[in-house]
């Protein structure tokens, strides 16, 4: 008898045509983005938390602006700890109103009254806790709420394609990949407790996805299959995508290559920008940060390139067939989030994808999200660049 084998044929345009947030955005940009959508669906309890942490924010305006000095900063870039493969972020609607409702529970009575009992009435301009610190601790809590909320409503509305990103969740092969003896522990599968075997059960699973089967499919496979047949056959799949998220997409024509002695100088020219100081932003920036030790990335500001960048009131950072770099005119240069900003969307130019995933889990009915290295700039802002680049640079230009 023929077997029928189900393959779940996923286009990149299926795959990536639902929305994509940075995992990294600040509330103020939660904030820019809800101001801007039309069309997104309406939740009392998510409204309620968005309206708090909307004064919040504007709370905080108020009392900075009022202020030449000591500005109030819920997060300093020594905060970002990123999300770690395992350790992922889960959330929705019930997440995001529990945080809600342990935040406020926990709120003292002056900062309640502020951002509760009179939501229409001005916000002061000033706090009444004995100091800052204070204030920020109890902000930090309604903040994550808040973002929790936002994001929740940005993605609600793409649920059914972020359910097919699912089949890039590589959670099980990094998982498998990293426990010793595994041929030996495969083998003893059937007998293994319930706790273990569910672990490596859902590992298998995401393999099978991984390798663009069904989820049915997958799960009836794996009852009568050999173990460790089963894994071998959808590791090189599994394999073959974990490595995707690290390696150039494409081949730049306008990357010129100087050796001199033992270092390598990567040159790619940059449209220049019609005010100076941001050339001599974006140059030093990028600079700074794509080197190493026997290498570097020089930018060349020259009056005529493919690559350039425009600034948008209230844009998400990105980078259109990478060349056009678009950033958020509100949010100016010259601090640490725009720096670094510029930094990873630079990597889009160079070829280099974003190495975070986010998808809809049906089965949880949460939202899940990780970056797979929390050291490198193109998954984390707490990356940098790593020599895997310069690797890749290399395998691709010399």
């Amino acid at each position: 008898m023929n077997k029928l084998i189900f393959i779940l044929v996923l286009s990149s345009s299926q795959i990536f045509a639902a929305h994509t947030l940075s995992l990294d955005l600040r509330s103020g940009q939660y904030k820019e983005l809800l101001d801007k959508a039309l069309d997104l669906e309406d939740d009392y309890d998510q409204e309620k938390i968005i309206q708090t942490g909307s004064r919040l924010l504007n709370w905080i305006k108020a009392i900075n602006d009022s202020r030449a000095d000591n500005k109030i900063e819920l997060y300093k870039p020594e905060d970002s700890r990123g999300i770690p493969i395992t350790k992922p972020s889960k959330y929705n609607g019930e997440i995001a109103l529990k945080r809600y409702n342990k935040a406020l529970k926990a709120l003292p009575e002056s900062m309640k009254k502020t951002l509760i009992t009179f939501s229409s009435a001005p916000v002061p301009k000033r706090h009444s806790l004995e100091n800052d610190k204070i204030f920020i601790k109890y902000a930090k809590s309604i903040d994550a709420a808040y973002r929790t909320a936002a994001r929740w409503k940005l993605m609600k509305k793409w649920l059914p394609q972020l359910k097919l990103r699912r089949a890039r969740d590589i959670r099980g092969y990094y998982y498998l990949s990293l426990v010793s003896n595994l041929k030996e522990k495969l083998e003893k599968y059937a007998s293994m407790e319930d706790h273990v075997k569910s672990r490596y059960t859902q590992s298998l699973i995401g393999m099978c996805l991984n390798n663009k089967r069904l989820l049915p499919y997958c799960e009836r496979e794996l009852k009568t299959a050999n173990t460790w047949k089963f894994y071998s056959k959808y590791k090189p799949g599994s394999k073959k995508l974990y490595e995707s998220f690290f390696k150039l997409s494409h081949k730049r024509e306008d990357i010129i290559v100087s050796k001199n002695m033992d270092h390598t100088v990567f040159n790619i020219p940059f449209r220049r920008y019609p005010d100076m100081d941001v050339n001599n932003w974006l140059e030093s920036n990028v600079e700074h940060e794509w080197k190493g030790l026997n290498w570097n990335l020089n930018v060349d500001v020259v009056d005529n390139s493919d690559i350039y960048i425009v600034f948008a009131p209230g844009a998400t950072a990105s980078v259109a067939k990478h060349n056009k770099i678009t950033m958020d005119k509100n949010r100016g240069i010259n601090n640490y989030t725009v720096d670094w900003t510029i930094r990873h969307e630079f990597g889009h130019v160079l070829g280099f994808p974003d190495c975070y995933i986010e998808f809809y889990d049906s089965s949880e009915k949460v939202m899940v999200n990780y970056q797979i290295d929390l050291d490198n700039i193109m998954c984390s802002r707490k990356g940098h660049i790593q020599d895997s680049h310069y690797q890749e640079l290399s395998k691709v230009y010399l």
